[in-house]
């Protein structure tokens, strides 16, 4: 790595997330969806360094892109789940708390 690349990701390390955010967006040409910032400053100096470097050999992205349409890729999140613990709750009937049984003294009578 250059002199000057390895400065610049050394300055990284000084700047906010949003500063972070927008230098992403700057170098990838879209939108950083992600707020981890040792993600975003790892993919920023993996760019920088490969921008230095002359990136990815042409093999290796025909490569990349073989595996990538093999892969098996989710398009919706999982379903969401009970945790182990709401799973393992048993709701009991408490006849006290019925409604049964809070009447039980009350009499019904007729009007007639």
């Amino acid at each position: 790595m250059s002199p000057e690349t390895r400065l610049k990701v050394a300055k990284l390390s000084d700047l906010t997330i949003g500063q972070l955010a927008a230098k992403y967006e700057k170098l990838f040409g879209e939108k950083c969806r992600s707020r981890n910032r040792r993600y975003v400053h790892r993919r920023i100096a993996w760019k920088l360094q490969a921008d230095d470097e002359g990136g990815l050999s042409k093999r290796a992205i025909q490569r990349a892109t073989v595996v990538a349409g093999e892969s098996l890729i989710r398009l919706t999140p999982p379903k969401s789940r009970k945790s182990k613990k709401e799973e393992s709750k048993v709701h009991r009937w408490d006849s006290s708390n019925s409604c049964h049984s809070a009447f039980a003294s009350f009499r019904l009578t007729s009007p007639h």
